[in-house]
C-alpha cells in the first residue's frame, strides 16, 4: 500500500470512529453497517473467553450467561447492554469496551441479543434518547 493510500485508510477510520450514529441503523441488526461488522465475530474475540462461544457463560471465570435474561443484572434492552458494553461493571471482571467503534458495539450489541432464548425487550424512543444524549451519539465525538 502506498503512504497516501494507507494515509486514506487512517483518515477513513478516523472520520467512522467519530462520526455521528444513525441510530436507526445501529438498531437494525439487518442493516448493511451492521451484517458488515460481523458481530458474532467480534463476540468470539473478545467476549467467548468469558461468555462462551454460545453465550451459555460454562468456562472458569464467574461470567453471566447471555442465554438467560432472568440472570442479568443490569438491565436486558439494547440500550442498557450499550451502557455495561461502555462502562464494564465495576468490582468485576467485566471490562469496558470502549475502544471498540460504535457500531462495533452494536453489531455485538445484536450478536448477545441472539442468543437469547427469549426475546429481549425492545427500546423505547425515549430509551434511546436517553442513549443517544448520553453519549452524545447524535454529534461528532472528539
Amino acid at each position: 500500500m502506498s503512504r497516501d493510500g494507507f494515509q486514506a485508510w487512517v483518515d477513513g477510520r478516523i472520520a467512522e470512529r467519530y462520526r455521528p450514529v444513525d441510530m436507526k441503523v445501529a438498531m437494525d441488526p439487518a442493516s448493511k453497517e451492521i451484517e458488515g461488522r460481523e458481530g458474532g465475530r467480534l463476540f468470539g474475540i473478545y467476549c467467548s473467553g468469558c461468555h462462551g462461544a454460545d453465550g451459555k457463560a460454562t468456562g472458569s471465570v464467574d461470567a453471566r450467561d447471555l442465554t438467560d435474561l432472568e440472570s442479568w443484572e443490569r438491565g436486558t434492552k439494547r440500550s442498557d447492554i450499550f451502557r455495561t458494553l461502555d462502562s464494564g461493571i465495576p468490582g468485576t471482571r467485566m471490562p469496558s469496551f470502549r475502544h471498540l467503534m460504535v457500531l462495533d458495539r452494536f453489531a455485538v450489541i445484536h450478536h448477545v441479543a441472539s442468543l437469547a432464548t427469549k426475546p429481549h425487550p425492545a427500546d423505547t424512543p425515549e430509551d434511546l434518547a436517553k442513549l443517544v444524549k448520553e453519549f452524545a451519539l447524535d454529534r461528532q465525538r472528539t
